[in-house]
Formats: C-alpha cells, sequence, structure tokens
C-alpha cells in the first residue's frame, strides 16, 4: 500500500506528497507529543492523522473541531433473536469461543465481546433465530484543527481489525491532501511491530523512530527496524531523554546507524512537556528547553514542504511487477515481462497497464531501465538485499513477500490498503 512519493506540480515546479510517520517500540516513548509539535511546524502545509486508533491522543493536543464523524464497521457479530428462538442450546453447545451464555430465564444470548464472528451458530441455527448484523467497532472523524486539517478514528472496546481502520485513516487523509493540494502527511502512528504498525509505516515515503535510551528501548527499536527494513521504508531514528543515559544513548545511535538508518537528533529530558501538555499545546508552542530539539529533529528529517504555492491533486504513481505466466513471478530475476500499471490513489482506480520485455538480467540494468520507464514502487516476491538496494539507488521502493497473483488482483489490495506482504522468498 503506497500513498506517497507522488508528484504535484505547481506553477511549472514539481514537489511530492510525503508522509512522514512516527512510531515507536513501545507506549510512552514521547511519539505523540513529537507528532504534535511537527504538526506545528509544518505550518498548516500538512494534513494531520492520527493512525494510534487504539489509544489516540493526539486530539489532547491539538483540539479538533469535529467536522465529519462515520461509524467504522467490520466483520459480524451474532444476535439470537429472542422471539424465534426455541431455546434448543445447540448454538451454545457449538460455540468453541463460549460466547454464547445461558441466561437465568432458560434463553440464551450472545456476549458481544467474546464473539469472534465465526458465524457457526448463524449456519446450524434449526430456527434460524441468529442475525448476523455488521459489527460497529468504532469510528473515523475528519476534523479542523489549528495546525490544519485533521483526520483520527476511535476504535471502540475490545473492538478488532485496528489496522484495516488505520488504512481508512491514511486514505482519508491522502484523499484531503489531494484536495487541499498539501504536500504532506504527519501521522501518529501505532506503537509496537504489530497489524496496526504495518498497515501505518507500509508504503510511507519516510519513518521517524522515537526511543528512549533503556534496554528495553535498545531492544524495542531493532524489532522495529527491521520491520522498516523487511518493508523497504527509509527510517531515521532520534532519542528522547537522551540524557538519563548518555552512554546508552550512543550506544543506541551506533545500532540504528549499523542498522541503515538516519540518527537525526536527540531530545532532552523536560518536565516542561507534561506542563505543555496539561495547556494542551505543542512542546514547540511553549518555552520548554527541549522545543529547541524537537525543532533540530524537523530540520535534520528535511522534509520537501514547498514554499506556499498551491500544488495541484495529481497523486498518480507508476507501478512494476514483475510476471511469469501472466501472474507474480516469485523469483525477480527469472520473470518473463513487467507489467508497469499507472495508479490513481486519490480515486484509488486503475489507470491502465503496459506489458514490456525487460533487458538481460544483470546487475544494475533492471533498477536503471525501470527508472527510465518512470516506475516508482515495485511488488515482488522475493529480491536480494543487493537488488534492493540498487532499486533504493534509482529512488523506486520495493515490496516483497507479496504472493502469486494477477496485476489486477495485487492492484487491487494495494489500493484498498489490504495488500498483505509474507516472506522474501529470495533473501540473498
Amino acid at each position: 500500500m503506497k500513498f506517497v512519493g507522488t508528484e504535484n506540480k505547481t506553477n511549472g515546479m514539481e514537489a511530492k506528497l510525503q508522509e512522514l510517520v512516527i512510531i515507536s517500540g513501545k507506549g510512552g516513548t514521547g511519539k505523540t507529543s513529537v507528532a504534535a509539535s511537527f504538526a506545528v511546524l509544518a505550518a498548516g502545509r500538512a494534513v494531520i492523522a492520527d493512525c494510534d486508533v487504539d489509544a489516540a491522543d493526539l486530539h489532547l493536543v491539538l483540539a479538533p473541531r469535529i467536522i465529519e464523524s462515520t461509524d467504522f464497521k467490520s466483520g459480524h457479530e451474532a444476535v439470537i433473536l429472542r422471539e424465534k428462538c426455541t431455546g434448543c442450546g445447540l448454538c451454545a453447545e457449538l460455540c468453541r469461543f463460549g460466547a454464547v451464555k445461558l441466561l437465568p430465564d432458560n434463553r440464551y444470548r450472545v456476549d458481544p465481546v467474546a464473539c469472534e464472528g465465526c458465524g457457526v451458530c448463524v449456519r446450524f441455527c434449526p430456527a434460524g433465530a441468529i442475525a448476523f448484523p455488521e459489527r460497529l467497532c468504532g469510528e473515523w472523524l475528519v476534523s479542523e484543527t489549528r495546525c490544519g486539517p485533521m483526520v483520527h478514528a476511535c476504535l471502540g472496546v475490545a473492538a478488532e481489525n485496528s489496522g484495516k481502520l488505520v488504512s481508512l485513516v491514511r486514505r482519508e487523509a491522502l484523499r484531503i491532501a489531494g484536495e487541499k493540494g498539501l504536500p504532506l502527511i504527519v501521522t501518529d502512528g501505532p506503537p509496537g511491530i504489530g497489524c496496526p504498525v504495518i498497515a501505518s509505516v507500509t508504503g510511507a515515503s519516510q519513518v521517524l523512530v522515537v526511543t528512549e535510551p533503556t534496554v528495553s528501548g535498545e531492544h524495542d527499536l531493532a524489532r522495529v527496524l527491521s520491520l522498516t527494513r523487511h518493508f523497504g521504508v527509509p527510517v531515521a531514528v532520534c532519542v528522547n531523554k537522551w540524557d538519563i543515559n548518555p552512554d546508552m544513548t550512543e550506544r543506541i545511535e551506533r545500532k540504528a546507524e549499523a542498522s541503515g538508518a538516519r540518527v537525526v537528533g536527540r531530545i532532552r529530558y523536560d518536565r516542561r512537556v507534561t506542563a505543555a501538555q496539561i495547556q494542551a499545546k505543542a512542546v514547540v508552542e511553549t518555552d520548554a528547553p527541549s522545543a529547541a530539539d524537537i525543532r533540530n529533529v524537523w530540520a535534520n528529517l528535511k522534509l520537501e514542504t514547498g514554499k506556499g504555492e498551491h500544488m495541484s491533486n495529481t497523486t498518480k504513481i507508476k507501478i512494476a511487477i514483475p510476471l511469469a505466466e501472466g501472474k507474480l513471478c516469485m523469483h525477480f530475476g527469472h520473470c518473463e515481462t513487467f507489467a508497469l500499471v499507472d495508479v490513481d490513489l486519490v480515486q484509488r482506480k486503475m489507470l491502465g497497464r503496459k506489458d514490456l520485455v525487460p533487458p538481460p538480467h544483470e546487475p544494475g540494468v533492471l533498477p536503471r531501465w525501470l527508472a527510465e520507464q518512470g516506475a516508482e514502487q515495485i511488488l515482488a516476491g522475493g529480491m536480494g538485499q543487493r537488488a534492493q538496494g540498487l532499486f533504493a539507488e534509482q529512488n523506486i521502493k520495493v515490496t516483497v513477500g507479496l504472493p502469486a497473483e494477477t496485476p489486477e488482483m495485487l492492484i487491487g489490495h494495494y489500493l484498498a490498503g489490504t495488500l498483505q506482504a509474507g516472506q522474501n522468498v529470495c533473501d540473498h
């Protein structure tokens, strides 16, 4: 799923719509405080997205004014219709999750928290007494803030599919950026390395990992860097509260650089951060000493946010897919043809496809050739680390571990935000 790196033309100039995603290995590292400050520093040139849908809190600092609220429904839940239920108990017998409960009046009820939505009870109820409506899992919102438009969401208690909700928030942020001609999306991502994080970072133009100088911080950072490396996302690292353990900070920075990440700054321990939060302000809106550190990190990220010209909503990219017998070739170097697919990210549709026979497979040839064809993203089954590095030199992003499906199927999942990457079958 790719949302960024698309060219917007403005008065003869070209700029790129970028998405910066701020994540952390665990909660409580200061990730949201940094994201809120970046939203302020973008000075109205960005869409803000809160993708930490399981524990959204960016709104506490940015005080959004809600413009639009939409229910988020995903999956289904079983509901017993009391007027039809005969009390046979077959649903309780078949439910392996223990979600069907017998009430004191000898009637049955489905516990919505325990129900996994498998549908077995619906299928086998002899009286047809079990409805199966879509499950209400939360809501997503579009708001205005003092920093610009914001897309955020709230997942319901014990609700699932947070990764799907994250993808929805990102798509909406992309749409608004295109409509308003804004060149940047600042995303507050979830902590950890699970499904919501994968949905947040896949296809981002840059990821910033906020970590702490602790043993757990060092461990969690290694896991996050492994994740971003798998998806080929450029990553930067900053250490928050670095001065509580300078030796560990230096050790973390050395390991980050050895993993291919850029170290873009340090943020000192600062009690005034809490004072800023109490005032519902971003740190850079106060005179807190750490505000200068955050500004330094922002500057070191070197984001291209334009010079104030209004940008158009052109968000089209070209995706290359290596093929064998009409489907994705699992071994990149053995492909017969390349499908070059033009897609519109805002309208989420495939615009056209052209199949080309590649030149002979030699080191460095395909990256240069695909760059000449205008490819910005490759969807691949397996590809070696050296080849991935050569494509990175041509500013072509690579997603590996994809299944042997047709280009239309892969692009459909790509645009829907449901593209699932597995193991790189050719990692050498």
